[in-house]
């Protein structure tokens, strides 16, 4: 979209971020959540798959904008609050089609990597990987599989 990004514009989407994030911890749905990741027989399950890793990453796929859309950026402060919260969480990489220079430089800001290459959802997991994929077309779940 934008090739430029605009100081202002960077930090006022850092604070709905940041807005976000501190809401979002505060929501039932969110202590609930956390409650599911650390209850005893997820919590083996993903020590499990991390096997002799120390870190798992995060693929997002299809986030949307989170410049223009409330859902997109609930679903960064998600990954991002569960990224501080299990220190088994490595990299958090993103790939959406269509990011704003603006956008990637938050992404950035927040620890996150952005993938230059649409994978068309064919990442080859090598390492143990989470897919983070809330609103993705069918499609794009099909070729993950």
């Amino acid at each position: 979209m934008d090739l430029e990004t605009d100081p202002k514009k960077e930090s006022k989407l850092m604070q709905k971020i940041l807005m976000c994030i501190r809401n979002l911890k505060k929501t039932e749905f969110y202590h609930t959540f956390l409650n599911q990741i650390q209850a005893p027989q997820i919590k083996d399950h993903f020590s499990r798959v991390l096997g002799s890793e120390s870190k798992m990453q995060m693929v997002i796929y299809g986030i949307g904008s989170i410049e223009s859309y409330e859902p997109p950026r609930l679903q960064l402060s998600l990954a991002i609050l569960i990224k501080r919260k299990f220190e088994w969480i490595g990299d958090i990489m993103i790939f959406y089609l269509v990011l704003a220079t603006t956008e990637t430089r938050v992404f950035e800001a927040f620890g996150c990597h952005v993938l230059s290459v649409n994978e068309h959802g064919r990442r080859q997991a090598l390492k143990p990987t989470i897919f983070f994929m809330p609103r993705c077309e069918a499609v794009l779940y099909d070729n993950l599989l």
